[in-house]
C-alpha cells in the first residue's frame, strides 16, 4: 500500500508540473552551485550497498548529505554550513522524480533560527481526542515576494493498514502571502495503528500587473501514530 500511495503521489506531482510554469529565482544558480560536490574537498561513509553518507568542505561552507550510489542521486535531507562559524545556512531536501533530482523543501536559516521569509516548507501539529489521533494542521511557508498569491490547494492521499483512500483535493487558507495552512480530519482513522498522509500543496500567483504567473509546490509525505505517544 506505501508503495502504491507513493506511485500516486509522484504521479501527481508529474501531472501538475507538466502544467505549470515553476517561478524561477535569481538565486537558483548559486544555490546550485553550493550543492556541486565538485566544489568541495569529500569524505564518504558507507551506510548500505546503495547508500553513502558524504561530508565536505571548501573555502566558505561545510556539506553533509545522503547519496545513492547506483541512482547517482542526492537524496534526503542535505545540510549546509558556513565553515567560519559552523552556523547553518540552509537545509534543503531532495526527492527523485523522472530520474532527475528535484529540490523539495529549502529551509535558510538566520543566525541558526529558521528565517520563514526566504524558506520554502512545511510544518504538522496535531490534536488528539482520548488520545487518539483526531486532527493534522499543516503549515505551508514560501519565500515572501512581490507575487500575490491567487490561490492555494493541496491533493493528497491517505493509506492505512488497512486501505487506500482515492485522491481528494482541498483549498487552504491564505493566511498570507506565503503563509498557508488546512486542518486534515483522521477520526475515522482511529482504529488504524497508523496513518500515511502524501501528496502536493501548490500556491499560485502573480506579479501585480498579471503578466508573471508562478508556481511554489511541496510534495509531503507523513507517517502519523495513531495513538498518542507518551
Amino acid at each position: 500500500m506505501k508503495n502504491k500511495l507513493f506511485l500516486s503521489i509522484i504521479t501527481i506531482f508529474t501531472l501538475l508540473s507538466c502544467q505549470k510554469k515553476h517561478q524561477v529565482k535569481a538565486s537558483d544558480n548559486d544555490l546550485n552551485a553550493i550543492l556541486t560536490l565538485s566544489n568541495y574537498k569529500t569524505s564518504q561513509k558507507t551506510i548500505n550497498d546503495s547508500i553513502i553518507e558524504i561530508s565536505g568542505y571548501n573555502e566558505k561552507f561545510t556539506i553533509q548529505g545522503k547519496y545513492n550510489k547506483n541512482s547517482k542521486h542526492k537524496i534526503g535531507w542535505w545540510d549546509i554550513h558556513y565553515k567560519m562559524n559552523d552556523q547553518k545556512y540552509f537545509n534543503v531536501e531532495f526527492f527523485l522524480e523522472d530520474n532527475i533530482e528535484r529540490k523539495n523543501q529549502i529551509i535558510f536559516y538566520h543566525q541558526n533560527k529558521i528565517d520563514t521569509s526566504k524558506s520554502k516548507l512545511y510544518t504538522t501539529n496535531f490534536k488528539y481526542e482520548n488520545n487518539k489521533i483526531s486532527k493534522v494542521i499543516y503549515h505551508f511557508y514560501t519565500p515572501k515576494s512581490d507575487f500575490i498569491t491567487k490561490n492555494v490547494d493541496l491533493i493528497y492521499d491517505i493509506t492505512t493498514d488497512t486501505k487506500d483512500s482515492e485522491p481528494q483535493k482541498i483549498a487552504l487558507n491564505i493566511h498570507n502571502n506565503s503563509h498557508h495552512y488546512c486542518e486534515i480530519d483522521l477520526t475515522k482513522y482511529k482504529n488504524s495503528k497508523s496513518i500515511i498522509v502524501g501528496g502536493l500543496f501548490s500556491e499560485y500567483s502573480s506579479n501585480k500587473a498579471k503578466t508573471e504567473m508562478g508556481v511554489n509546490d511541496i510534495f509531503i509525505h507523513d507517517t502519523i501514530q495513531v495513538t498518542k505517544e507518551f
